[in-house]
């Protein structure tokens, strides 16, 4: 099997666990079956050093990393700190976070994210949500292979540390398709990934904006199961709902005046739009 082949297995046999930490508490130091849990201490845990290594960014560094690693610790014991702590050390970069999350923490990111063009700039409208409460975000370096009309394609990546963010890349030349981690870096869901088509108009309607109360989201017909979110404008999700009526009412008042960014998932498709409210 291919290397990508592998990664998938491993990826689906780690998002089995919508909750657990690959850490092992230390009342948990004699459980045997905790200790070596096939899906999150084998599969998560391959994982994330697969993640370690696009954070390093340089594949003869990273596997220089690991050889010195086993060379340091041969005939001992070595923790999940032992080795943030020699990462830090040789490559200057912090790893808090990373460990806090992928090590420490629990789940995996959920992503819902469309795209559009504007003349020559790709526009990516991403929204993260998780699998577990525990770990409300996730900061993932995120990779995207966009297409041409000539046949080219190149590689762009973002990094997202918010529930929802919008990249923008100035990219020369008609994008025809986009796709997300190509190389399956990132232990994650899709949701919900396409062209963004603009004809939200024809789908439903906002309104009062700006806004000093209610916020009516108005579905032209049946619109399905939907998720209606605010987001303020550091990426952070202050408000989300689901329904399947046609219309949806947020009551905005406790919410400070500001603008925000109402997300709207219908039909596996993200929309986005600015609200203030007054």
């Amino acid at each position: 099997e291919s290397a990508n082949e592998w990664l998938k297995i491993t990826h689906d046999y780690a998002k089995a666990y919508d909750a657990g930490s690959i850490y092992v508490p230390e009342k948990d130091t004699l459980n045997a079956n905790r200790i070596f849990d096939y899906l999150l201490s084998y599969k998560k845990g391959a994982a994330i050093i697969h993640m370690i290594r696009q954070e390093v960014g340089n594949d003869s560094e990273f596997f220089r990393i690991l050889r010195e690693f086993l060379a340091t610790y041969k005939n001992s014991n070595a923790s999940g700190e032992d080795f943030k702590d020699f990462l830090e050390l040789q490559t200057g970069k912090e790893f808090d976070a990373f460990f806090n999350q992928w090590y420490y923490g629990e789940g995996y990111p959920i992503f819902n994210i469309s795209w559009s063009t504007n003349n020559d700039t790709l526009v990516i409208y991403s929204k993260q949500e998780t699998s577990s409460g525990t770990t409300p975000l996730f900061n993932t370096l995120m990779q995207f292979e966009a297409s041409y009309l000539d046949g080219s394609d190149t590689i762009i990546s973002f990094r997202q540390h918010g529930n929802y963010l919008e990249f923008r890349e100035p990219l020369p030349g008609r994008i025809t398709n986009l796709k997300f981690d190509p190389d399956k870096w990132l232990l994650a869901e899709i949701d919900g990934f396409g062209y963004l088509d603009d004809n939200s108009s024809s789908l439903f309607t906002v309104s009062p904006n700006p806004v000093t109360s209610d916020l009516i989201v108005e579905f032209k017909d049946e619109p399905g199961n939907y998720t209606v979110s605010l987001v303020d404008l550091s990426g952070k999700t202050i408000y989300s709902d689901k329904g399947t009526e046609r219309y949806a009412i947020m009551n905005l008042h406790r919410f400070q005046k500001s603008t925000y960014i109402l997300l709207i998932e219908v039909n596996n498709t993200l929309y986005s739009t600015k609200i203030i409210k007054i």
